[in-house]
């Protein structure tokens, strides 16, 4: 039998834990209404048998008293037999300020027969459910009894069963199991305690999230500085390690409950304080970072979210990271004009060493390259890179919408900038499909393999307006008009209107 959190609580609610070791404990073993009396020699035992069959009806017509009565009768006619203690222990279970009665029933029969097997291991069992279930039993039963551990002397009881009767398959496999409780004692003493976290694993997530869906922010505050991290038994490297990650998961949701609060009460400053707080907390994670990001950005902090960006690049110098970094210093610079656009230039540079082996991350750093460029009006390098990434598009047969849209939008782009506005328009409609005589054979190519929808050209559309907006105010307004059919909600459309 596995003893898992379940049986431990669901036995605890019992009072005694529900007899969990031997299989004899919770089968029949006193004969039901229908059954047949065996022939028996002793008048003695056939007595107590009849008086056991009147308590078995009495007990199941809830009538406790009367069968608590009957079977004190037939253990006084046969003390030794262990039959006659479980039937009165059935009695006496359903009955929750019985439990104690019930071990001093065993006690006693283990003291008037100790030497019987079957009353050492039966007594066994009984204190090893105390041990599980009912600690005010327990502590009384110790003080009584003088025993500092009730699972020690069970543990020894199991032995003494064990050498009386060598043959049977029962008391070892107990004596196992009370072994293995031993080891999990934290288990034992907390399950009632661990009953939330157990409904919480075991699928009564929507209850558990209830249950903090009113709590303040000074409320989640608190509940933080006192949960415990405590460590409540000596763990294999492979479980601690798992426990770690719970217990910094349980952390995180903790605080994310805790903004996701700030910001229904739409507070400001503690959505800002509390972000940083998680993310100090939780650096490494990836739903972290995007969550200090986002409000970073909607407090207008881009310094800040280019130093994380680099601070992520230099602990993990990877491809992405790097490409973190630009895009990073290129939305700083484009908000603030602030930014060292050469550092970016030049993390991109010693990105295409690393990117030889994969084309999309290489077009998207040539494309970030380009952009930067553009930005610090070095157009030459920016139209350079953008050939580069040309290049790429074609020889990979590459038509993804995304990517393609996001060339035309650079290339449209930075010719603008640089003055040339009548090429940037062509350039622009050829990408958007409004030129198709003179299209070029990428676009060609393209448009064999595209299946893009019109919400995949809003930045090539924003970009024809912004090239219309420097050369020709009229087209401008009916570009942008466009731009509200296509997307009603588009703000730079709605804000140069």
């Amino acid at each position: 039998m596995n003893y898992n959190r379940r049986k431990f609580i669901y036995l605890s609610a019992l009072g005694t834990a529900g007899l969990l070791f031997p299989t004899t404990l919770l089968g029949e073993t006193i004969f039901k209404n229908n059954d047949v009396l065996p022939s028996v020699i002793n008048a003695s035992l056939q007595n107590a048998l009849l008086k056991a069959k009147e308590a078995n009806a009495l007990r199941l017509a809830k009538s406790f008293a009367q069968a608590e009565t009957k079977y004190r009768e037939a253990i006084s006619l046969m003390p030794t037999d262990i039959r006659f203690y479980d039937g009165l222990r059935k009695v006496l279970i359903l009955q929750k300020d019985k439990v104690q009665t019930m071990v001093e029933l065993y006690q006693s029969g283990y003291a008037a027969n100790p030497n019987n097997a079957a009353f050492a291991a039966r007594l066994a069992d009984v204190y090893c459910q105390l041990e599980m279930g009912n600690k005010a039993v327990a502590k009384a039963i110790k003080e009584k009894t003088g025993l500092s551990s009730l699972a020690d002397e069970a543990h020894k009881l199991y032995a003494k069963a064990i050498s009386l009767n060598t043959k049977n398959k029962i008391y070892p496999v107990s004596q196992v199991k009370l072994g293995k409780l031993k080891q999990n004692e934290a288990f034992v003493k907390d399950a009632r305690k661990n009953a939330a976290m157990h409904g919480f694993k075991k699928g009564n997530r929507e209850s558990y999230l209830v249950s903090f869906k009113n709590r303040t922010p000074e409320q989640f505050n608190k509940y933080l500085l006192t949960s415990t991290t405590k460590k409540r038994r000596v763990l294999s490297a492979p479980e601690e390690l798992l426990r770690q990650k719970e217990i910094l998961r349980n952390r995180r949701d903790l605080y994310l409950k805790k903004l996701n609060k700030y910001q229904e009460l739409k507070d400001a400053s503690n959505i800002l304080l509390t972000a940083q707080e998680l993310y100090n907390k939780f650096p490494n994670d990836k739903n972290t970072l995007q969550v200090i990001k986002k409000v970073y950005k909607a407090n207008q902090k881009h310094q800040e979210i280019t130093t994380i960006a680099k601070e992520r690049y230099a602990s993990n110098p990877t491809i992405w990271s790097g490409i973190g970094v630009m895009k990073a210093i290129q939305q700083q610079f484009k908000k603030t004009s602030t930014g060292n656009l050469n550092e970016a230039i030049s993390i991109g540079s010693s990105l295409l060493s690393k990117v030889e082996d994969n084309v999309m991350y290489k077009i998207q750093v040539l494309s970030m390259l380009s952009r930067n460029y553009t930005a610090m009006q070095q157009y030459t390098s920016a139209l350079q890179k953008l050939e580069e990434v040309k290049l790429l598009l074609m020889t990979n047969g590459i038509s993804q919408p995304t990517t393609v849209n996001q060339y035309f939008t650079d290339y449209g782009l930075t010719l603008a900038k640089s003055g040339d506005g009548t090429k940037a328009e062509k350039v622009l409609k050829i990408g958007l499909g409004r030129i198709t005589d003179e299209a070029e054979e990428l676009v060609k190519l393209f448009r064999q393999k595209n299946t893009e929808k019109p919400t995949q050209r809003r930045d090539m559309e924003i970009a024809l307006a912004k090239v219309y907006l420097q050369t020709n105010p009229a087209k401008a307004t009916e570009q942008l008009q466009h731009i509200l059919s296509l997307y009603p909600n588009e703000k730079f459309a709605l804000k140069k209107l």
